[in-house]
């Protein structure tokens, strides 16, 4: 992780820059939301980050599950539908988004707690998902089989 900060400071500076001379603010913080995929991976921007390096990152909400889009049964599909709505509805009506406990996941995406501001409250989308029942908690391991159609939204 440190390694990863490291890079992007040194890609935030100008190339005859000194690093103690850049001015490169937080790489997690007042993210730009992009789109979301599902309920549980959106695309963000990472402000003063070269577009090459901070531009379409896709990102994991960290400790949870939703249903796929590509699902096996129809209500599952149209589970995440309502997962994904409610995650872009979270993220597009944000006052700011940052990225807290930033990792990778086994797919190499970036893995992290998604937490929205809105009126000055703070908010994860992870705990939110999980309070409306769009997603059961998920820790990288091997994923349980669930019945999204045992509690429809």
């Amino acid at each position: 992780m440190k390694f990863l900060f490291l890079v992007l400071i040194i890609l935030g500076c100008q190339r005859d820059q000194k690093i103690s001379s850049c001015n490169v603010t937080d790489p997690f913080k007042n993210v730009k939301y992009v789109t979301s995929y599902d309920g549980d991976t959106i695309t963000i921007d990472l402000p003063d980050i070269p577009n090459v390096f901070g531009d379409k990152i896709k990102v994991r909400v960290r400790h949870i599950d939703t249903p796929e889009i590509k699902g096996s049964t129809n209500c599952e599909k149209d589970m995440a539908q309502k997962a994904k709505a409610a995650t872009t509805n979270l993220l597009k009506n944000a006052d700011r988004i940052d990225l807290e406990n930033v990792g990778r996941d086994k797919y190499f995406r970036l893995l992290a707690d998604v937490i929205v501001y809105k009126k000055g409250v703070k908010l994860s989308v992870g705990e939110y998902l999980l309070s409306k029942k769009y997603a059961v908690p998920y820790e990288g391991d091997t994923k349980l089989k669930i019945d999204w159609c045992l509690n429809p939204r």
